[in-house]
């Protein structure tokens, strides 16, 4: 019985190791079919909706690529939109420090207090942005603030996202050959599982919106 138990123990770990190898796989195609720029972002939401509804559903029958294509034609242009705005957002707060750096003194130091304290929410806020765009059916203008609002509210698992990924990554640096088999799937794994345990924790905030199917 222990020896039975072992070998289904480890055909269930291969399963979920190649599993995660194949989802991998696809946001890479996915990224590339879109010649990055314009895939990144459908192929990232591809990714969450289709590890959210593993997690959810635990439905092993279904159809991964489909459901992956299906997810990408259909946010691409929204996600696009989306995933453009966050980044020339985040293009200018990096250069808003940078050019920090030309300042001294007192000025230096309360500038660069509040550019940490805005740095921080909006660390916070691309955690949750995407794992809120696929799980609820929200109006796109108010994803960002759902995040932010669920992210503040739940430090506990942004931590333990900060921390997992963290791990993840040493483990990355260490063994780099994973890289391109476990880097993402494993990491938008990590988040979503994370961020619907923040949504479980927060089900009395009403968004006045309902849970996507």
């Amino acid at each position: 019985m222990t020896a039975r138990m072992l070998i289904l123990g480890s055909y269930r770990l291969c399963e979920k190791i190649m599993l995660a190898a194949y989802l991998n796989l696809l946001w890479i195609i996915f990224t590339a079919g879109g010649f990055i720029v314009f895939g990144i972002f459908p192929s990232t939401v591809g990714l969450f909706t289709v590890i959210r509804k593993m997690i959810l559903y635990k439905d092993h029958d279904m159809n991964i690529f489909s459901e992956y294509w299906r997810a990408v034609k259909k946010e691409f242009v929204k996600s696009n939109a989306m995933g453009f705005l966050l980044t020339l957002i985040t293009l200018l707060l990096w250069l808003n420090f940078q050019l920090l750096q030309i300042t001294d003194g007192i000025p230096h130091l309360i500038l660069l207090s509040i550019m940490c304290m805005i740095g921080m929410m909006w660390v916070i806020l691309l955690f949750y942005w995407i794992p809120i765009y696929v799980h609820f059916e929200l109006p796109i203008r108010n994803v960002l603030s759902a995040a932010f609002l669920i992210g503040l509210s739940n430090p506990l698992y942004t931590i333990l996202m900060i921390l997992g990924l963290s791990v993840l990554y040493m483990i990355l640096l260490i063994v780099p050959g994973l890289f391109p088999f476990f880097s993402i799937s494993i990491s938008v794994f990590l988040i979503m599982k994370l961020a619907l345990k923040a949504f479980e924790r927060n089900q009395k905030i009403t968004f006045r919106n309902e849970e996507k199917k």
